[in-house]
């Protein structure tokens, strides 16, 4: 995330200088930086990402870009067992994840604070990080949710995704636009199945044994605000 971020501010520099003397109104560089809440559709639990994009527009209304984001993932799972006393049983998983994509913009006339248009990418989940609690405080054995739920392996998954930008503020002098933005992405990312939260609620008298539904998707809603400069 560190060079990526450090080589789209050295481009965004080139093209600035190259282009000093283009007015304000014809930006051809953008660089924006944000930060916000992922909100996922299914297992995964809601965390926040933070992010750099670097633009170019191409010509009329259309604005090509690169961008990167990384954050956390997370994701929780509990059952009661039946026995006397009871005690619930919690499982967590969280990871890294880095993000890269393309996207494509264009912004609408009439509208121009609006800004639609598409992305294409990956995003890698590090290898995640398990903890397991049990309610009455007791240690775990381990096998409370399969017989080796164990931690989830690192994996990169393709992303496609679909994106909104409001400019809320914009501020404009001879050489530099400076925006107020927020942005939105609803993106789907599927992946081969892979036991999350285990396979099964083994410590239980129920009959039989309770199955865990592996996951394969994170599809999920960004909303983020952003700070951009272009030139």
């Amino acid at each position: 995330m560190r060079k990526a971020t450090t080589g789209m501010l050295v481009a965004a520099g080139l093209f600035a200088v190259a282009g000093v003397a283009q007015s304000a109104d014809r930006a051809g560089v953008g660089l924006e930086w944000g930060m916000g809440p992922r909100i996922s559709f299914g297992t995964y639990s809601m965390n926040f990402t933070n992010g750099t994009s670097l633009s170019w527009n191409i010509g009329g209304d259309f604005t090509v870009g690169v961008a990167a984001s990384s954050g956390q993932y997370s994701a929780s799972g509990s059952y009661t067992n039946n026995a006397s006393p009871a005690i619930t049983h919690k499982i967590h998983q969280t990871g890294g994840l880095q993000e890269a994509s393309v996207q494509v913009l264009h912004s609408i006339p009439g509208l121009s604070f609006l800004t639609l248009g598409l992305e294409l990418g990956t995003v890698s989940y590090g290898a995640s990080v398990r903890t397991m609690t049990n309610s009455d405080g007791s240690t775990p054995a381990g096998t409370e949710f399969g017989t080796d739920p164990g931690s989830v392996a690192a994996f990169t998954a393709a992303e496609q995704g679909i994106l909104a930008k409001v400019t809320v503020l914009k501020a404009e002098s001879k050489l530099v636009v400076t925006t107020v933005n927020i942005n939105a992405g609803l993106r789907f990312v599927e992946f081969p199945e892979t036991n999350l939260l285990g396979t099964q609620q083994v410590d239980s008298t129920a009959t039989p044994k309770k199955g865990i539904d592996p996951v394969s998707s994170n599809h999920n809603l960004s909303l983020t605000a952003s700070v951009g400069l272009s030139f």
